[in-house]
């Protein structure tokens, strides 16, 4: 499956569109033509009939299957490249970590006021 890109409303290409993950609503949100993620939706939450008109055109052209952290399409069998995958446990923090009191001796060491 080819990934049209629709008129981006923001200033990065990002956009979302309504389609079915795992055979379920979704919203599936895209950044350059490529899967950023999806959140699942209720259909309940589309009340006008223009939102509802939107939802079946869109269904019917996006299909996923997400499993084993990839996006494949159920239309084409295809596998859809993803944004940017992230691995949040290998993700180091900024600086070493500290306590409480050392915190706060680092602060004072520094001259900060702390009230």
């Amino acid at each position: 499956m080819t990934i049209e890109k629709k008129k981006p409303k923001r200033k990065d290409g990002s956009f979302w569109q309504s389609g079915l993950v795992n055979g379920r609503l979704a919203e599936v949100f895209f950044s350059n033509g490529r899967i950023l993620g999806y959140c699942l939706v209720d259909a309940t939450e589309y009340k006008t009939r223009k939102e509802k008109r939107w939802i079946a055109e869109d269904t019917q052209k996006l299909q996923l299957t997400y499993k084993n952290k990839e996006y494949h399409d159920r239309l084409s069998g295809k596998k859809l490249p993803q944004a940017r995958p992230i691995n949040l446990r290998s993700r180091k923090l900024s600086g070493p970590s500290k306590n409480f009191e050392e915190l706060i001796q680092s602060l004072r060491n520094q001259k900060v006021k702390i009230t």
